[in-house]
């Protein structure tokens, strides 16, 4: 499955479940814990309108199969005390149930529901039927989400890392907050964000940044009284916060004017997070969607990251502002910010954010100590840090490291060597290196401790404003680029984890290989043995035996004949999608000449006519497409019947990105109830006795599915059947393309 959508995969799921039953509906329903119960995710032969979207955790048959475990059938859903009171299900007369769990290695991810006219319940063979579609649904909604939840964390990453390298490249802090709304609104697929500020005299929030089709009450620049709106909230208890309506929603208050307005709008769901610097709020960013979303975990923590950016960017613009004369050093540090927006390792990167930070300060012993299992750990230092720092552990509210982690506020220390706050190792060394003055700085993200940065120097002034500032800001830069960093980390080491699994895979699948072809070779001699055995046998002795043994010595034969076969087949289907000859272009025309002379005799037995239509190229294995063409030939021939005239017709056609091809006959035909089955390893149609393993179906369907193709067959029983399969054009337009193209 590559870059599949859930909802792509949902659609086939019913679709599928549909085919299987026409005069039934389905509907598949997804645990959802954030919505609180089993939520419609697709439904098919019945509108979905009118349909309870979520049926809450605890009622009706859907949660009575997903606490189970187990497929459910009940005979009218009616007179069934666990359904649910006045289901839609009576109106059209659909009141015979029968429901399966969406099972994942002991995780249910769903329930598949699936109603039929009254006494007219699912066969044994469509409950199997349906039991391994759920099987299969599983599968594929479990990797939809691991793929959608890897690229969403990818597309986190690459964003956080772009607005950090914007937040590098620009001073102006409107325009990051601008690029920040932009990304957090297309990330989460909302219909609008904004970005407010508080204003440092009054308690209003005024909005610099608006991304999306928003009202005009959002626009850039209104301001909003203090506490309003979910903002206000976000801003009040320093929490992300969330609603699926904001009208509905008792925490929230808003001017009556304004609710007025905002009435008739779709998209009040909302989700804010308050921008926090330096424990302090000053402002909120807040991402609007559809009425009635509900915004999961992780979604929240990605508002948070975000908020945290645009805090950290007005912040830093605050600073600038506020401090003309640091002026060099702020260059310094915005140097600095580029070189932390490029992801590294936590160590090197606390490494270098210490030495610019010691440069710019005129400190010669600056050191991190970051919060892990409850303890403060030298992680990342400068200078003759090592020395000084000679505990690497701290408890929290030990040494002055250990009280700013506790108390979460900055502390600057002007007799560092005799405060009896440090503990003795400490204080003895700070003294021999002659150092005076101590500035501890809390590194936090979004309010939430993760370290602490430690800055010495042996200069008699007192760090000043400007001095805690710049401190600030590295400890801002460091938490954001320190997130990222381990989010980057968590990344690389799940791809090293798939490259080893896919490294494994390929040895074990060359292992199988070796194997089949050591049992294929083994099972063969004996096999070649005892068919040449009962051939001298019958040449020797036939004279001495009567028909009955001359019969077992014929069938003796044949029935090794057949099983050397088989291996072969068998064989040949564990290899495909791991074949090593390199593509090429096959002219069809050429390739069935080919299987016309191959097969001369049994054509010519059966009296058949091969007719040749629409020749096109195909770009592939030659081996593979030769047999595809070979089995499926060689079954319309064999599957002729009693036709006086049997006819085989082969073409393609040239569907765009697709070579759609098709092979036709006149014979028996195929019921429409077996369309599926022929394609399943060992299955074969019982009307004929024909010569073949029932492998040769299951071979062809491998073979165009690994190419990136699909296969189905149009019959009926007694109407010829006619097998069409589509072959991707995409390996002919790369070698047309060229190098470089």
């Amino acid at each position: 499955m590559n870059e599949i959508e859930l909802e792509t995969v949902l659609t086939q799921v019913t679709a599928a479940l549909r085919s299987l039953r026409p005069d039934a509906v389905c509907a598949l329903r997804l645990v959802d814990p954030d919505a609180g119960g089993y939520r419609l995710a697709g439904t098919e032969g019945f509108p979905a309108a009118g349909r309870i979207l979520v049926v809450p955790f605890g009622e009706g048959l859907t949660h009575v199969v997903a606490e189970t475990r187990r497929p459910l059938l009940v005979e009218n859903n009616q007179r069934d005390p666990r359904a649910i009171p006045g289901h839609w299900s009576a109106v059209p007369g659909l009141t015979t149930y029968y429901g399966v769990p969406i099972d994942a290695a002991g995780e249910i991810l769903g329930v598949i529901n699936m109603n039929f006219p009254p006494s007219t319940p699912p066969t044994a063979d469509e409950q199997a039927s349906i039991g391994m579609v759920a099987t299969q649904a599983a599968v594929a909604i479990r990797n939809a989400r691991l793929l959608a939840e890897r690229d969403e964390r990818c597309r986190a990453a690459e964003a956080l890392a772009d607005v950090s390298g914007a937040l590098a490249q620009s001073l102006d802090a409107d325009v990051i907050a601008q690029r920040v709304a932009d990304m957090v609104r297309h990330l989460l697929r909302a219909s609008g964000s904004l970005i407010f500020r508080s204003r440092p005299d009054a308690e209003e929030l005024v909005t610099v940044a608006v991304s999306g089709e928003l009202a005009p009450d959002f626009g850039r620049g209104v301001v909003f009284p203090g506490g309003s709106g979910l903002a206000g909230v976000a801003v009040r208890t320093r929490q992300v916060v969330a609603t699926p309506d904001f009208l509905t929603d008792a925490r929230v208050v808003l001017p009556p004017d304004l609710r007025r307005s905002l009435e008739p709008a779709a998209d009040r769901a909302v989700l804010a997070a308050p921008l926090i610097v330096q424990d302090r709020v000053i402002g909120a960013l807040s991402i609007r969607d559809q009425t009635g979303r509900v915004f999961r975990d992780r979604e929240r923590a990605l508002a948070r990251a975000f908020a945290d950016q645009a805090a950290l960017a007005f912040h830093n613009a605050q600073v600038l502002k506020e401090s003309s004369t640091r002026q060099a050093q702020l260059e310094a540090l915005l140097e600095v910010t580029r070189e932390l927006s490029a992801i590294q390792s936590v160590e090197s990167l606390l490494g270098m954010i210490a030495e610019t930070c010691g440069r710019l300060l005129d400190s010669g012993s600056v050191g991190f100590r970051l919060l892990a299992d409850g303890e403060l750990v030298v992680t990342g230092k400068w200078g003759d840090a090592g020395t000084i720092m000679n505990t690497r552990r701290l408890k929290i509210g030990e040494s002055l490291s250990g009280i700013v982690a506790l108390t979460g506020e900055p502390l600057s220390v002007t007799d560092i060597a005799n405060d009896p706050r440090v503990i003795p190792a400490h204080r003895e060394a700070l003294r021999r290196a002659g150092y005076k003055r101590w500035l501890g700085m809390p590194v936090k993200i979004g309010g939430r401790l993760v370290g602490v940065l430690s800055i010495r120097t042996r200069r008699d002034q007192d760090f000043s404003e400007g001095d805690l500032a710049i401190a600030a800001a590295f400890a801002s830069h460091a938490a954001i680029s320190i997130e990222n960093a381990r989010l980057y980390e968590a990344i690389t080491g799940k791809n090293a984890r798939l490259q080893e699994q896919a490294t494994e895979l390929e040895a074990k699948n060359a292992e199988l290989d070796s194997f089949a072809y050591s049992v294929s070779h083994d099972l063969k001699a004996p096999l070649v043995t005892i068919e040449g055995l009962a051939g001298v046998l019958l040449e020797d002795y036939g004279s001495q035996l009567d028909e009955r043994g001359a019969h077992y010595l014929q069938r003796l034969q044949a029935n090794a004949r057949q099983l050397e076969r088989l291996i072969g087949d068998l064989l040949a289907l564990s290899r495909i999608g791991r074949e090593a000859r390199s593509p090429e272009e096959v002219n069809l025309a050429d390739l069935v000449d080919g299987l016309q002379a191959e097969l001369a005799g049994l054509i010519q037995a059966r009296g058949v006519k091969i007719n040749i239509r629409e020749v096109v190229d195909l770009w592939g294995i030659r081996t593979q497409i030769e047999q595809v063409f070979s089995n499926l030939l060689s079954n319309a021939i064999k599957y002729a019947g009693e036709n006086a005239s049997p006819s085989v017709e082969i073409g393609a056609i040239d569907r765009g990105d697709l070579i759609e091809c098709y092979v036709r006959d006149n014979g028996i035909g195929i019921a429409p109830a077996y369309h599926s089955k022929i394609f399943e390893i060992f299955q074969r149609l019982k009307e004929v006795e024909a010569e073949g393993t029932g492998v040769g179906l299951a071979i062809v369907k491998r073979i165009v599915e690994a190419a990136g193709g699909r296969i189905w067959v149009e019959s009926a029983k007694g109407q010829g059947a006619a097998f069409y399969f589509t072959w991707p054009k995409s390996g002919a337009k790369e070698r047309a393309g060229g190098p470089g193209e």
